[in-house]
């Protein structure tokens, strides 16, 4: 198995998803976020997220906006109609207001800039999955890039 598709957890708690076509990046924050102390699992786009995983087992996801496939706006409406209560972090190369307010709108919970500030994505996730590891119901003040 890749470092992708490995979890460093046990594999009855959730996990963050991060979703990204880009593979040296996707390897780059599935890393980062295993330093952490987070169970993670990575994906090389919406698609595969969709067809690799029972929702019930994913805590938070972390998805870039700019994808070939499926973007990140696109990626965000099929995970509500899904899994509403899902934590969504949005990542991207190309910040701008309006894609900012567009996705807090439909409910992320951060939009933040690459390259990734490491404390305010730890600060996010730990926001998005409560102390205990779980999806916490808490709102929080995301970053509008």
């Amino acid at each position: 198995m890749s470092t992708l598709e490995q979890s460093s957890e046990s594999p009855a708690s959730k996990f963050v998803a991060i979703v990204d076509d880009d593979d040296m990046l996707l390897e780059a924050l599935v890393a980062l976020v295993r330093s952490m102390t987070h169970e993670v699992q990575g994906f090389r786009s919406a698609a595969i997220f969709f067809s690799s995983v029972s929702i019930d087992d994913v805590g938070c996801v972390i998805s870039d906006v700019n994808m070939a496939e499926i973007d990140g706006l696109a990626f965000q409406q099929i995970l509500l109609e899904r899994a509403p209560w899902l934590p969504l972090i949005f990542i991207t190369a190309m910040p701008n207001p309006t894609l900012s307010v567009l996705a807090r709108q439909a409910g992320a919970r951060a939009v933040l800039a690459k390259p990734v500030d490491e404390a305010k994505l730890q600060w996010h996730l730990l926001e998005a999955l409560g102390p205990s590891g779980e999806s916490s119901e808490a709102l929080s003040n995301a970053d509008i890039v």
